[in-house]
């Protein structure tokens, strides 16, 4: 800036003058003072620079300033800002979750709607969800059904902890990648395989994420590994390796997660050629006489989606029954 002396002309026109020479030219610079503190509202329950939940970005109060303005973005050099908002207050929180991610921040001071005074130091955070703790199945455990998992509910890391997830996202896979998953969404913190889902006989894994308000899905938990296996069902009757004179029926003990049974009867051990009927009793009864010779039988279990489980094979010996068997004996009679 610079500056000079206007002289007044003694003459009729009041416009005119005359000016002396300009000062030599001095500088200033205007600088705004810089927004102090900013801070998030999860440093101190989280761990520095780490955010379970969206934060609130607070900063403090700059003297004499007309707002502030707040910017939030995934990319360092604030290209396409997630958040770009002028602000009248010393915080704000986003309305909508931000998914989870690596994300740079900074605020300044406005002196006007559209001058803005120093922006902060970029500051960044990382978001990363809460992954629910697995209750059950654990790394290691044996399912002799269909399985039912389960986990405990998120809570928020705050003073007065809320329910932090209205839904979850389960993974199901038969690859320790999850290269091509089963995926489930509830809003419960269980979930058992329905009719259709069924599992097969293997070695299987899953994991748990909370779902925000926004879709956004967060950390999974770790893997767990389990394996499923249906049980044969036990034989009860007749005894392994019995030998009768009268078969009336087949028995064996119900198994959990069975639809129906099926039974096998044939007189080979390689079950050729064999009867086969199935049934949702525990019970069956054959509808002829069974000839006198040796028999093979074997029962197995099917789920609502006919996946079978395997075989328990019984053996039983049908021989005549004896000539005196149903005879009838008369008191002996004499003669006095």
């Amino acid at each position: 800036w610079r500056v000079r002396v206007r002289h007044e002309r003694y003459t009729s026109l009041a416009t005119q003058f005359d000016y002396g020479p300009w000062s030599p030219a001095m500088r200033i610079k205007l600088d705004s003072r810089q927004v102090g503190n900013p801070r998030l509202s999860t440093e101190d329950l989280a761990g520095d620079l780490v955010a379970a939940t969206t934060p609130t970005f607070l900063w403090d109060r700059v003297e004499g300033a007309a707002g502030y303005t707040l910017q939030v973005d995934s990319d360092s050099n604030f290209s396409r800002p997630i958040i770009n908002l002028p602000l009248d207050g010393t915080s704000y929180t986003p309305q909508d979750a931000l998914p989870d991610g690596t994300y740079y921040w900074r605020v300044a001071a406005r002196r006007s709607r559209t001058v803005l005074g120093r922006w902060t130091p970029t500051m960044t955070f990382v978001k990363r969800s809460l992954a629910p703790a697995v209750l059950s199945p654990i790394n290691g455990a044996i399912i002799n059904e269909q399985p039912t998992f389960t986990w405990s509910a998120v809570l928020t890391p705050t003073e007065t902890p809320r329910i932090a997830a209205p839904r979850y996202r389960l993974q199901l896979s038969s690859d320790p990648n999850f290269s091509s998953p089963r995926t489930f969404t509830t809003d419960a913190t269980s979930y058992t395989v329905a009719k259709g889902e069924s599992l097969t006989d293997g070695t299987w894994y899953w994991r748990i994420a909370i779902i925000d308000a926004k879709n956004n899905v967060g950390a999974y938990s770790e893997p767990q590994q389990f394996y499923k296996e249906y049980l044969p069902p036990t034989l009860t009757q007749p005894e392994q390796g019995a030998i009768v004179s009268e078969m009336t029926s087949f028995e064996w003990m119900p198994v959990a997660g069975a639809a129906y049974y099926e039974i096998e009867l044939a007189d080979n051990p390689l079950f050729n050629s064999p009867t086969r009927v199935r049934t949702e009793s525990t019970r069956y009864t054959p509808t002829s006489q069974l000839a006198p010779k040796q028999y093979y039988w074997r029962v197995r279990m099917f789920d609502n989606d006919r996946r079978p489980g395997p075989f328990e094979i019984g053996q039983v010996t049908i021989v005549s029954p004896s000539p005196f068997q149903h005879a009838v004996h008369l008191p002996l009679i004499t003669k006095q």
